[in-house]
Parts: C-alpha cells; sequence; structure tokens
C-alpha cells in the first residue's frame, strides 16, 4: 500500500510504499534527501494538505550546508509562429514593393532613367555598326589586293608566253 510524505523544503507529495517509510528519500524537485518520520506519512486514502513549514525551518533549509545541485532551466520553445509571420509580412512588402515600382515604369514611358539607358543602347548599336562596316572594308580591300595580284601574276605568265613564241619565231 502507498502512502504520501511531503518534502521537508518545498513541501512537495511523494508517494512511497509503506515498507520504503523508514528510508531515505529523494525529492526530485528540491533534490533534497529526507527520512520522512510518521507524522511525515498519511496514508494515499487520505486527502491532507501539507502542513506549512514554520519560517525557521524554511531559513534553515535555505542556509543548510548541504551541496545542492543547479537545477536544468526550461529552455523556452523556438518562436516559429512570430518568425514565420515575419517573413510572410518582408515578403508580402517587397512583393507589393516590386508591383508598384514596375507600374510606375510602366505609366512613365519617358523618364530620364529610360531615355539615358536608350541613348545608351543607341550608342552601344551605333559602334557595333561601324565595327563591322570596318571590318567588311577591310575585307573588301584584301579582296582587291589578292584580285590584282592574281592579274598581275597571269599577265607575267601571258608576256613570259609572249617572249617564248618571239624566241622560237
Amino acid at each position: 500500500m502507498a502512502i504520501a510524505v511531503f518534502c521537508p523544503k518545498c513541501e512537495t507529495r511523494i508517494e512511497i510504499t509503506k515498507d520504503l517509510a523508514d528510508q531515505p528519500v529523494h525529492c526530485g524537485r528540491c533534490e533534497s534527501t529526507f527520512v520522512p518520520g510518521a507524522a511525515d506519512a498519511l496514508d494515499v486514502g487520505i486527502q491532507a494538505k501539507p502542513t506549512p513549514a514554520s519560517p525557521a525551518n524554511k531559513l534553515a533549509s535555505i542556509l543548510s550546508p548541504e551541496p545542492s545541485q543547479p537545477r536544468a532551466t526550461a529552455r523556452s520553445p523556438f518562436p516559429a509562429v512570430p518568425l514565420l509571420v515575419c517573413v510572410v509580412g518582408m515578403l508580402f512588402f517587397l512583393l507589393v514593393g516590386s508591383g508598384g515600382f514596375n507600374v510606375w515604369l510602366l505609366m512613365n514611358p519617358n523618364d530620364p532613367w529610360r531615355r539615358q539607358v536608350n541613348v545608351e543602347q543607341a550608342n552601344q548599336r551605333a559602334a557595333a555598326a561601324e565595327a563591322r562596316a570596318q571590318a567588311e572594308a577591310a575585307a573588301a580591300r584584301a579582296a582587291e589586293a589578292e584580285t590584282l595580284r592574281v592579274r598581275k601574276q597571269m599577265q607575267d605568265q601571258v608576256d613570259d608566253l609572249k617572249q617564248a613564241i618571239n624566241a622560237a619565231k
């Protein structure tokens, strides 16, 4: 049969069996060890309130030279919901802001920023067209030079043949 005892330091209710009533009991809440007396033990069926400890007993328990082990403190859970709300809010703000910027950009086609971009693009296109024209002119000059070289070579062969014919007569 189980009996209930109360820790003299923190007044926590602890249930033990009757055969362990004369052995030391360890309190899991305040980490103290005590030997329950007959006055401390209550039958489980009786639901009585614990007797309040006198201020002298509380002071003695606080000043006792027993080494106390540090208690593990409960960690607060990760704040997932507030973090999620913040992230979703930021994404919504970015979406609305980018949509507003796009509407502004479509409504102002002649703004100076766009004109500057168009001028830069026109300058780049003109430079590319000039480079193509220079390359085509250089290719035409090379083809003309090759044509002149081949024509000169053929003229030299014709002159050699005429000399050969005149020498054979």
